[in-house]
């Protein structure tokens, strides 16, 4: 049986109430993507950024390496960490915690994971995590990446992902520029639209496509990025309807052909009126994290109740990690 909401809302900025989110940008990525929903709700905001990516001025903390041109994702961490008090100061502030992020980048992969879990340790936050994996080709952030999946998907009351080698396959025509400006807007359209009432617990898997003023062939193509996805498991489907000036009987027919795709299994549908001339179509499936398994070999074979000796992506007592840079010049020597 499919829900239907009808959200009519304008470019004002919506109220809801008392002010408990905190919205957390890391990156470039994920400080872009923040600035632009802040814009159309009430939340306070943090960024997190390194030297390179310092234009943003306003709440802006900046992760600084000193030193090191190009560092390695564990000085990062150590250098996140020395700034903890300043981060802690904020966030002991807020209930809810957005967190947003690419874990195609170093400091995504850095950060994330440990942020969440010491929001998690804290035990009174609701956190909600929006990453980005990375596209198939990028093989020297796959493992990387698929291992803080893993913790963030552990440590957040609901983790959200768009998978950037699932919509590459689908889209293969496009530019990075344009994979990016899509992507993007999916993640911020999303924590709009569902700002206020809730998002979906647990893992979930978003599928996207280009605009365009065909209703009909948007939900087509988002729908394959969805199947290319290769989700063995579906809970739940959350269709997100962006109609444009697209006439109601198409939209009609887009819901009921979900419905027969899905059997009518549990199906949540947002039409959300928007003054763009184009039409969009988000499709998010609630799943498992069974899809990027692959990505992280070692979940093979150590069953998940157990740990290693020592975990990086979120131990907070890395400081030897200093001593790293006079081992190597020792070493040149």
């Amino acid at each position: 049986m499919a829900c239907f909401f009808l959200w009519l809302s304008d470019n004002n900025k919506q109220r809801h109430g008392s002010n408990s989110l905190l919205i957390i940008g890391i990156g470039e990525t994920g400080s872009k993507i923040t600035l632009d929903v802040i814009k159309e709700i009430n939340s306070e905001y943090l960024l997190l950024n390194t030297k390179k990516n310092s234009k943003y001025i306003a709440k802006n903390i900046i992760i600084d390496t000193k030193s090191w041109i190009n560092p390695p994702i564990y000085k990062i961490r150590e250098a996140f960490l020395q700034d903890l008090d300043n981060i802690y100061s904020i966030i002991n502030n807020y209930t809810k915690i957005i967190i947003i992020g690419n874990l195609a980048s170093k400091l995504g992969i850095a950060i994330i994971p440990l942020l969440a879990n010491i929001l998690y340790k804290n035990g009174e936050k609701e956190i909600f995590s929006f990453v980005i994996m990375p596209f198939g080709f990028e093989k020297c952030k796959i493992f990387h990446s698929g291992v803080s999946l893993s913790f963030v998907s552990t440590y957040s009351n609901s983790t959200i992902i768009v998978d950037n080698n699932s919509f590459l396959k689908n889209n293969p025509e496009l530019s990075f520029l344009e994979c990016f400006r899509i992507t993007n807007n999916a993640i911020r359209d999303i924590i709009i639209s569902s700002y206020g009432r809730g998002f979906p617990g647990d893992f979930n898997i978003i599928a996207t496509c280009k605009e365009s003023d065909n209703i009909e062939e948007v939900f087509s193509n988002s729908l394959s990025m969805s199947n290319n996805s290769e989700i063995k498991t579906v809970e739940k489907t959350f269709m997100y309807i962006y109609p444009a000036k697209e006439k109601i009987d198409k939209i009609d027919s887009i819901i009921k052909t979900v419905e027969r795709i899905t059997n009518e299994s549990d199906n949540e549908i947002n039409i959300i009126s928007n003054t763009d001339k184009l039409a969009k179509i988000h499709l998010m499936v609630k799943t498992n994290n069974s899809l990027f398994s692959s990505y992280d070999p070692l979940n093979q074979f150590i069953p998940i109740k157990n740990f290693l000796d020592f975990e990086p992506e979120t131990n907070q007592d890395i400081q030897e990690i200093s001593y790293l840079r006079n081992i190597e010049a020792k070493t040149i020597q």
